[in-house]
Order: C-alpha cells, then structure tokens, then sequence
C-alpha cells in the first residue's frame, strides 16, 4: 500500500498574489509540522497546479478518517496563532475521505486529482471497476507511481462540525463531490496526465456509475513533511 493510513485529509483552495510570501512561510515553518505533531497524522504534501481549477493542493495522510475528527486535532483548530489566524484560503474546499483502494511503490513528484460522483445504487459497481480492472492495469504503466481511490468519511465529516469547527466553503458550495482519485507520477506531469487520462476516461467511469462532470487538476508537488515513527 502506497498511502501511509486508511485516512485522507484534501484541501484546494487558491491564495492571493500578495499573500503568497506570507503562505508559504507559514505553511511550511508553522502549520504543516503543526498537524503533523497530531498523533495519527503520518505525512503532509502540498502540490501546485500545473493544470487544475483550485491554485494549491494539500494532501495529509492519516492513520483513519477519524483521526482528522478526534479531540486532539479539533483542540488544535480551535486555538490558532496569530499567524494562521491572518492566512486567507479563497475558494477553499476540504473533504475528509476514506482510502478504499491504494496500489503502487511509491510516492510520485506528480500527481493528478479526479474529483466526481457516483450514481445512487452503483457504488460497489464502481469501487469494483476501478478496484480490480482500470487502477491495477494503470499502476504498471511506465512514469506511474501509485493509484489511491477514496470516499468521503460522511461520519468523520459530521463529526467536525458537530464539535463546532465550521470550515469556510462558499456560498452554495457543497462539500462533494464524494469520490477521488489519485495517480501519482514519477516522471513529469503532462506524462502523467497522457498515460492516466487514457485508461481513466469519462466513458469508463460513467459506465460504471460515475454522474456529472469530473473535477480534474493536475499537480506538481511543492513540500512534504513526514512523521517519524518513534
């Protein structure tokens, strides 16, 4: 298994020109090693978009879903420094998933992101598909390092705003859409994005359920923080 937990944190979001000094010096020196000192929080990835609607994506891997709703991290969003508190993530959208599949040897220096949902009643259809015939298969491509899919924790993500953490989204905007992809690449992007997107296409997913329009980003990676076992 390619992921470090059953766990995933997604956030993309965009930040302002001028603010871009500041975020990077707090996203690396303040709030990346922040929730990773989280117990169950095992890495940390930001990616910059190469192509993609959302400028940033950050990707934390944790032990379970429940990890990113538990009291420790909670207490910890509560109480932001100054710092955090005067950082501005516009268009920012978070989701907490569950890893149902992840395959590979590694970890790429690329990544593409495939956001959609699923047709009511063709959920095992999909996982299925994707599962045990289109991710196995894209795995062994060259250039590709991993294939990880996820599904919203709809429990871990009540469990935020039960606790009183309102994440900011914007008007009208939900927090779907409840399934995801990832492939990683270990040689540039636009190789990854070729090989990726010609076993993953519209057709093959919507064959199996897939509804809608699928949010597609491509990313390079930026930073990562890991955690060290003790």
């Amino acid at each position: 298994m390619a992921l470090a937990g059953d766990g995933i944190l997604g956030l993309w979001f965009d930040i302002a020109p001028e603010q871009l000094d500041d975020f990077y010096e707090w996203h690396n020196r303040e709030h990346m090693p922040e929730r990773l000192g989280n117990a169950g929080f095992r890495s940390g990835r930001r990616f910059v978009a190469v192509r993609a609607p959302k400028q940033f994506f950050v990707l934390y891997e944790t032990k379970s879903p429940d990890t990113i709703s538990g009291p420790e991290y909670m207490n910890n969003v509560r109480f932001n420094s100054a710092w955090s508190q005067r950082q501005s993530l516009l268009n920012n959208n978070r989701a907490i998933f569950r890893v149902l599949f992840s395959l590979g040897s590694g970890q790429g220096g690329s990544i593409l992101s495939l956001r959609y949902r699923v047709k009511e009643g063709r959920e095992e259809e999909q996982r299925r598909l994707l599962a045990h015939s289109l991710l196995p298969k894209l795995v062994d491509e060259p250039g590709i390092a991993s294939c990880h899919l996820a599904r919203i924790d709809a429990r871990a993500m009540h469990a935020s705003v039960n606790q009183g953490i309102q994440f900011k989204v914007n008007p009208g905007q939900e927090i779907g859409p409840e399934w995801l992809i990832l492939i990683e690449g270990s040689r540039d992007a636009n190789t990854l994005d070729k090989v990726a997107r010609a076993l993953l296409t519209d057709e093959a997913l919507a064959s199996a359920g897939a509804d809608g329009p699928i949010q597609s980003g491509l990313y390079d990676l930026e930073y990562g923080l890991f955690r060290i076992a003790a």
